[in-house]
């Protein structure tokens, strides 16, 4: 939100309140322009209703992110919905929190 803020700012050359932006971003997932996702300890992300065909995998340490497609974690999803009686499970609002290969090394 603060990065779309500033951007908003330096295009309009007003300035513009974060709440404003935060209502905003609101209204427009509520609309299903945009999808949020939180990413472990950090900010949500914020994405274009089209373009959430993916998860992430966060390093809790270094903030690398990665996107991964939504089908490599399909068959996870569908066993938990299996597992706890849910008819249906989707992932749109986490992220996959861990330690990436270079955090783990070095």
């Amino acid at each position: 939100a603060t990065e779309i803020r500033q951007r908003a700012e330096e295009v309009s050359g007003i300035h513009i309140d974060q709440s404003t932006v935060y209502r905003t971003i609101d209204v427009l997932e509520r609309l299903g322009v945009l999808h949020h996702v939180h990413l472990g300890h950090g900010p949500a992300i914020v994405h274009l209703s089209a373009e959430t065909d993916h998860q992430h995998l966060v390093c809790e340490h270094c903030g690398k992110t990665v996107d991964i497609p939504v089908d490599e974690v399909v068959q996870a999803f569908e066993t938990l919905a299996r597992r706890h009686s849910f008819t249906s499970i989707h992932g749109s609002h986490f992220a996959i929190v861990g330690t990436c290969e270079d955090c783990a090394t070095g």
